[in-house]
């Protein structure tokens, strides 16, 4: 009996450490590795990989497009109250995923993205006048991908695109 506890106990452990070194990286994400808590270079791409057990985990980033949207309040160039929603796609540069789980973290969504469209709406809708925020939306949609891409492209976030959903003025000037 004891022989037959001690193999039993002996092949749980070894199912636990083979089930424990087998980390999955899905189709559209790269893993970044820890070992220990320090983040390392090495980023996995989608599929099956070896790791130590209990001390290598893996950190999925998705580097899928992704929507998001941004509701906006600014000024236009004749001090027009402009309120609106903009829509952003945008994606990690897989090469730079470990770079921005290390400086970033998981939430650069919040913490890079949308202070960076408040910014970019903000600067490119002060040089335009209410009547062309609305005559020119196409120009005006394409400064502000211009300015967000610029301003984000240096944490290695890609803008695929910005569509400008809607722009609301007050009622005095309506």
């Amino acid at each position: 009996m004891k022989k037959i506890i001690t193999v039993l106990a002996i092949a749980a452990a070894l199912i636990l450490i083979g089930t424990s070194s087998c980390k999955v990286v899905p189709a559209g994400h790269t893993g970044v590795v820890t070992r220990m808590g320090s983040v390392s270079e090495n980023v996995l791409s989608e599929g099956v990989h070896m790791m130590t057990p209990f001390i290598t985990k893996v950190h999925k980033i998705d580097n899928r497009v992704v929507r998001t949207d941004v509701d906006i309040h600014s000024a236009s160039k004749d001090l027009q109250v402009v309120t609106g929603t903009v829509s952003v796609n945008y994606r990690v540069n897989s090469s730079r995923s470990a770079d921005i789980y290390k400086n970033i973290g998981t939430k650069y969504e919040e913490v890079i993205i949308r202070p960076a469209v408040q910014e970019s709406t903000k600067a490119v809708m002060a040089r335009f006048t209410a009547e062309e925020l609305t005559t020119e939306r196409q120009m005006v949609g394409e400064q502000m991908r211009d300015a967000l891409s610029e301003k984000i492209k240096a944490y290695g976030i890609d803008v695929e695109a910005l569509n400008i959903i809607n722009f609301d003025f007050t009622e005095e000037f309506n």
